[in-house]
């Protein structure tokens, strides 16, 4: 939420800033669309390192989306709510079909 990536300047802000809006441990996708951001990653690192910036997988994910918006979907977990993802993995149980859609329709 609150994320506005107007320009390339404003990414390097938010890099800058250490502003974050992605977490890099939770990304999902089809093998052809992992190969493509593979690309966008290697080319936005390249990108950074010309402007003589190291930075994190969030701020790299960042300029990824910023170039291509239409590829990567944001889900807003809530403030402090990164762990719950790891509840979402394991047994297929009631509890956790139910942490699950909780999870979907809660942090939107």
């Amino acid at each position: 939420r609150g994320l506005k990536l107007e320009t390339l300047e404003s990414v390097f802000n938010c890099m800058s800033g250490n502003h974050v809006y992605i977490i890099g441990g939770v990304l999902v996708g089809t093998l052809e669309k992992w190969q493509e951001f593979y690309r966008l990653v290697w080319c936005c690192q390249k990108k950074v390192l010309r402007e003589n910036i190291v930075d994190d997988d969030q701020g790299i994910f960042l300029m990824c989306y910023y170039y291509r918006p239409d590829m990567i979907k944001l889900n807003y977990l809530g403030k402090n709510k990164w762990f719950d993802l790891f509840k979402c993995k394991g047994k297929r149980t009631i509890r956790t079909f139910s942490h699950r859609m909780r999870i979907l329709c809660l942090h939107k």
